[in-house]
């Protein structure tokens, strides 16, 4: 039995809206038998480090051949270009706006790059405000159903670049900081488990989170009493503040907006 293609959507479109029904319509009647995977349409309103970082941790779960249409887009309709880009031999192939969104996951390994131009890759008519229904979903099935990117158009030698936060380490400190709170209110960091010091027990880790101090590393929330403070390794193999049973987010009266650093400190 031959295998389904996969397309995995993410955006900041919401689901109030018609905008992602939108979307999909056009994949299905261009390639009926596509399977369609919501990474999430909750992105944060024009976030695009966010939504490059949820790229980011959920494209290495993706099925081999994986098409990822991601559109977090503030610049629609202007000069920035629409990209198709393959990572590696076509183990993931990324479509979306040339805004830096895209490049955290391509640039894991080698890629290519090349600007949406192909009439067959776009609707006959492209409203300047959604790119996401008129170029990017055409694009996306035109590769589900076998297209190469250069068939979409041009090699592009540069793309913008986003650079996500990365944790510094000085002697026995690692500085990091938050990057995200997700729908749990849990605070979502930059540091992963191979930053912290593999001769360190977990228990000998103290987390300062802005003069908030929590000793040690929890293997997951409900080994904390309940409504306590905590450290653990997140689903995505990030360091995450939260709070057992509640939000660590409400908790220390944060929003997505601030800056928040993480120290991790040993002795």
């Amino acid at each position: 039995m031959p295998v389904r293609p996969t397309i995995a959507l993410l955006t900041d479109f919401g689901t109030h809206e018609g905008y992602v029904a939108a979307v999909k319509g056009v994949i299905l009647r261009r390639l009926p038998d596509a399977n369609l995977i919501d990474i999430s349409h909750e992105v944060p309103a024009q976030d695009i480090a966010t939504g490059a970082l949820l790229l980011l941790d959920v494209g290495p779960y993706l099925p081999p051949g994986t098409i990822c249409l991601a559109v977090v887009d503030p610049g629609v309709g202007t000069a920035r270009a629409p990209l198709a880009i393959e990572c590696g031999d076509r183990a993931l192939q990324l479509v979306g706006p040339d805004n830096g969104l895209l490049f955290p996951l391509a640039s894991r390994g080698l890629f290519r790059a090349h600007a949406i131009r192909a009439q067959t890759a776009m609707a006959t008519t492209v409203a300047a405000t959604f790119h996401g229904r008129d170029i990017f979903a055409p694009a996306a099935a035109m590769l589900a159903a076998g297209a190469t990117v250069d068939q979409l158009g041009p090699a592009l030698s540069q793309l913008v670049e986003l650079q996500l936060p990365r944790p510094r380490r000085e002697g026995r400190q690692l500085f990091g900081q938050i990057l995200r709170i997700d729908r749990f209110g849990n605070l979502i960091s930059s540091i992963v488990r191979a930053d912290l010091p593999a001769d360190v027990a977990p228990e000998a880790l103290r987390f300062d989170l802005g003069g908030v101090v929590i000793n040690g590393l929890s293997l997951t929330y409900g080994l904390v009493p309940p409504d306590a403070l905590l450290a653990t390794i997140g689903g995505f193999d990030r360091i995450e503040i939260a709070v057992n049973g509640g939000s660590a987010a409400a908790r220390l009266g944060l929003v997505r907006e601030m800056s928040i650093p993480l120290t991790v400190n040993w002795d």
